[in-house]
């Protein structure tokens, strides 16, 4: 199997097929082949890249991403100024 190692013993393989002829390398390109089918059929899903679908998830994965970025960092905020209290607190 591609990508497959030894961590231990010894081992004699044959190799049959290496860089593009190899086992995965044929599944993705086939896989890439009918998503672009696909989404040409389609005539909608797929970006500039012939990827289908990634336009759409990007659409709704970015204003999600906006949001959890905004709570992180009031969260920041929030813990900066209670540590930062504390402390004030300890040293007078």
């Amino acid at each position: 199997l591609s990508g497959s190692f030894v961590i231990s013993g010894k081992v004699t393989a044959k190799i049959i097929h290496v860089g593009s002829d190899n086992y995965v390398n044929n599944i993705t390109k086939n896989a890439n082949n009918e998503n672009n089918d696909h989404a040409n059929l389609s005539g909608t899903g797929a970006d500039a890249t012939g990827r289908a679908g990634s336009l759409e998830a990007s659409n709704g994965i970015n204003p999600m991403l906006a949001i959890i970025g905004l709570i992180i960092l009031a969260a920041a905020v929030v813990l900066i100024v209670s540590l930062s209290v504390a402390a004030s607190k300890d040293n007078s």
